[in-house]
């Protein structure tokens, strides 16, 4: 029974074969852990980064558009009106004179013979 008990107490003393093995494939894992665990997490950083400023230049441009586009409604606005003035019957007197057109007193129409314009 001592032998029993000797082979016992090395098998609890002693560790697994499992991680024996394990350590033995990957000998290295270790040493470089931390390295590589750097690395990603700066690559992680500077991809952020670039991430964040590309979403503030869109930023930028989209104020930049917003802007541009009050603006081009304000111009719109300014458009209409001017349009509306040109259309109305003061504007087109106003436009008759500029162009020297005068009022005609007497309007003459050509009647057809026989009432008929064209034939089919």
């Amino acid at each position: 029974m001592n032998r029993y008990l000797q082979t016992c107490d090395k098998s609890v003393i002693a560790p697994p074969a499992a991680s024996h093995a394990r350590a033995a494939v990957f000998p290295h894992v270790g040493r470089f852990l931390p390295y590589v665990l750097a690395t990603l997490v700066a690559a992680l950083g500077v991809a952020y980064l670039i991430q964040l400023n590309v979403v503030a230049a869109q930023g930028f441009a989209l104020r930049a558009a917003e802007a541009r586009l009050a603006d081009m409604k304000e111009r719109n606005k300014k458009l209409q009106v001017e349009l509306a003035q040109k259309e109305s019957l003061a504007g087109m007197a106003e436009e008759i004179a500029t162009l020297g057109m005068v009022p005609v007193h007497r309007v003459e129409y050509l009647v057809a013979p026989g009432g008929e314009v064209a034939l089919r």
